[in-house]
């Protein structure tokens, strides 16, 4: 309940003071209206440190599934291969090319895979509402006492 207090209290300070300044306000713009150049300095440093964090995270993370992916498939498909002998880290490179090779072809790719996915977990959800229905003991639900 606290931690809602303060993420609701910090949330409307941003509304006000996104309301003082003209259109399209940057929390650095924010920043240097109500804290001058050093807040617009700190806020500046901490939204490089926040997404290079959040870079060096997706880069290892993904680096390191797709390292996983890679051997679960060579396993089940039968084939050796060196990816026993490289490094954890080694999966960055790939996934770096990858996804870096998608962002950089635009905006628009990035939207039509949005698409597709987005299609494809809604496919998803409906698949597995059909599937489970069937199994649905409502007696169970009406003897709870939670519907009255």
């Amino acid at each position: 309940l606290i931690c809602w207090f303060f993420a609701t209290y910090s949330g409307l300070l941003v509304i006000e003071v996104n309301s003082l300044l003209p259109a399209n306000p940057s929390y650095i713009s924010m920043a240097e209206l109500t804290l001058g150049p050093i807040g617009k300095l700190i806020t500046g440093l901490s939204f490089l440190f926040l997404f290079y964090s959040l870079l060096a995270a997706y880069i290892s993370g993904g680096g390191a599934i797709l390292m996983d992916v890679i051997k679960v498939v060579e396993k089940e498909v039968g084939v050796t291969s060196i990816m026993d002998q490289l490094p954890d880290w080694s999966g960055a490179i790939p996934w770096m090319l990858i996804f870096g090779s998608i962002i950089f072809a635009g905006a628009w790719v990035i939207d039509g895979i949005n698409k597709c996915l987005m299609v494809g977990l809604i496919l998803a959800f409906l698949g597995l509402t059909w599937t489970v229905a069937p199994h649905i003991k409502f007696h169970f639900l009406l003897a709870s006492g939670q519907f009255k």
